[in-house]
């Protein structure tokens, strides 16, 4: 009964310690940029939630996708939504990303714009003139296809690299002739320096969100994913049932006045959270294989292999998008 007993207690103790460590709470860093629908979840409160006491939860906020990348790849945040070309650049850089959802986005925009008193009408005078975006942002390919379908090339212009606030004082100072921004920056432009747009990314391609998260988070928590997913779809729930409280709550982020908000919309509701389907994953091919003909990525991709899907496999497309939740 002697060696008996210190055997129990040895059984005893490890069950509470294998017990213990599977209860640790599990770290997840999630990334957002301003008005996103990630920043109106942690506003809303719904992260603490649907997470709880299971998580630790660390937010951090980012100027634009590919800094946003640049912490995924180092490790240092596990989740965060770009528009299309952030992703890209990171792949083609070998960051170990997946997709794991999209949205076609058709709430919100991005644009070429111009001073209200700018001699610029078309995007054939933009040739010889100083153009600001963000190097590797979604701004990136607009501006790409803004200078293809004027005939032009990102030799015909001179390239500005800028962060959009840098961008902004830029703009309202008179130091760029043309800036290639998204919302929130764009609506903003607009209503403080009465910026004109010469074409939106709407009027030369579909624009897309993408939602990403580190390989190693998708292999290690799959079903966190998941739900990460669905709290998206939640919040373009929210927004849909919400109109006016959307714009309020965007007023609150931006200042810019709520009745502004709601005429950018112009009527328009977020899409619903896809997982990724064959299509999208073939448009979004589109943006890389771009990127690497212009020679701004040192390599050729394949898109589809840093896709996540909960069957593992890519879907072909339904006749109606389907909700990620």
């Amino acid at each position: 009964m002697k060696r008996v007993l210190p055997i129990l207690i040895l059984i005893a103790l490890l069950a509470v310690s294998v017990t213990s460590a599977q209860s640790d709470p599990i770290p997840l860093r999630i990334a957002y940029q301003r008005g996103d629908f990630i920043n109106l979840a942690i506003e809303q409160g719904w992260l603490d939630e649907v997470f709880g006491d299971d998580y630790i939860v660390e937010t951090t906020l980012f100027p634009s996708g590919p800094p946003l990348l640049e912490a995924l790849n180092a490790g240092a945040i596990d989740f965060g939504g770009t528009g299309d070309a952030p992703p890209v650049f990171a792949q083609a850089s070998g960051v170990p990303l997946r997709y794991v959802a999209s949205q076609s986005a058709v709430y919100g925009n991005e644009a070429v714009i111009v001073p209200a008193d700018s001699e610029i009408q078309s995007l054939e005078d933009l040739a010889g003139k100083r153009i600001a975006y963000v190097r590797g942002s979604s701004a990136n390919y607009l501006f790409v296809l803004a200078l293809q379908a004027a005939g032009l090339s990102v030799d015909d212009v001179e390239s500005v690299p800028l962060a959009p606030a840098d961008a902004s004082v830029a703009f309202q100072g008179g130091n760029i002739d043309a800036w290639v921004i998204w919302d929130p920056f764009l609506t903003i432009a607009q209503t403080q320096s009465d910026a004109r747009i010469l074409v939106t990314a709407a009027e030369l391609h579909e624009k897309r969100v993408y939602f990403l998260a580190s390989q190693a988070f998708t292999e290690a928590y799959p079903e966190t994913v998941s739900l990460l997913i669905d709290l998206l779809q939640r919040a373009v729930d929210w927004i849909r049932e919400n109109p006016d409280e959307y714009a309020a709550y965007l007023e609150a982020q931006t200042t810019v006045p709520a009745a502004v908000w709601t005429a950018a919309a112009n009527g328009a509701t977020p899409a619903d959270i896809e997982y990724l389907n064959t299509a999208i994953v073939a448009g979004q091919q589109q943006v890389a294989d771009t990127f690497f003909s212009l020679g701004l990525i040192p390599q050729a991709i394949t898109i589809a292999d840093a896709v996540w899907t909960p069957t593992g496999e890519i879907p072909e497309p339904t006749p109606e998008a389907t909700p990620a939740s």
